[in-house]
């Protein structure tokens, strides 16, 4: 699996400190991350080990985090400039030490983004519990690693710009991604190692949206509505892999290549190609 170089995220603004309350060995921190005069977004996240939550809210200030920790295990950082009209911020949380072990009640992020800006995210998490909805921000390009973790992605609301550029990638993970179509992206490339993975392509299409997903070791359930204008290119059946593709809903067009009736005369459509290694692929549709 490849590796990204660091994480650079850009969102240059004030970071004011509201307050600090201590629970057992545990202390509670809220940040504020204001807007100035932003006209867009750079977003950076890396995130160790812990409980990470992300939800979306229309308000003035570009993010509002609230942090609980144990500040003898975890290290953090909040990074901030402002380069133009761009807000550039980075986040980091990591365990202190090197192989330090905690337990995840010990670092919980709770964190609500603004709708209000285009913003380009760069997220990395590692061996955590990860609940995160981007419904409703104007992402224009996503990139998202996880490792040894249990995470989510919503889209539980359409983007209102577009997303250029989205990459994903999984380690030995268990990653649902739904409303994936609210994402309005250009081009999706997934990358999956030893894990379980389910992608949730219902939602509202709006222009041509291309996916690529790749899975290495593993299993993968596709969901489809029942409306979709799709074209799927996958593999053939193999000794080590399956893809399962129900030919009730498309017309095989090819060898490996199937498409629904109106794919080739509607404007919101898919484009899906299918890659596995070891393992199983199953598309299934829903209202």
């Amino acid at each position: 699996m490849g590796r990204w170089a660091g994480l650079c995220i850009v969102i240059a603004c004030g970071l004011l400190w509201s307050g600090v309350a201590v629970a057992g060995n545990l202390e509670r921190e809220e940040f504020v991350i204001p807007s100035e005069s932003a006209k867009n977004v750079n977003l950076g996240l890396r995130f160790g080990v812990g409980k990470l939550t992300v939800s979306t809210s229309d308000m003035a200030d570009f993010a509002k985090i609230e942090v609980d920790r144990d500040v003898e295990a975890v290290r953090e950082t909040f990074d901030h400039s402002m380069s133009g009209s761009t807000l550039d911020v980075t986040l980091k949380s990591k365990p202190r030490g090197h192989g330090f072990k905690m337990d995840s009640d010990n670092n919980r992020w709770d964190m609500m983004l603004s709708t209000r800006f285009p913003t380009e995210a760069d997220l990395e998490v590692g061996a955590c519990e990860a609940d995160i909805d981007l419904g409703g921000i104007p992402l224009t390009d996503l990139k998202f690693q996880i490792g040894a973790a249990e995470g989510k992605i919503d889209f539980s609301e359409p983007n209102p710009s577009r997303i250029r550029d989205m990459k994903i990638e999984a380690g030995a993970s268990k990653l649902t991604l739904s409303g994936l179509a609210n994402a309005r992206f250009d081009y999706m490339k997934f990358l999956g190692g030893a894990g379980k993975f389910e992608f949730d392509f219902r939602g509202e299409f709006k222009g041509e949206s291309e996916a690529k997903l790749s899975v290495g070791l593993g299993s993968a359930d596709i969901l489809l509505s029942d409306d979709a204008a799709v074209r799927i290119e996958a593999e053939e059946d193999n000794w080590f892999s399956t893809i399962d593709i129900p030919r009730h809903k498309l017309e095989r067009i090819g060898k490996g290549v199937y498409e629904s009736d109106d794919y080739k005369t509607s404007k919101d459509r898919l484009l899906l190609r299918l890659e596995v290694g070891m393992g199983k692929v199953s598309v299934r549709w829903k209202p």
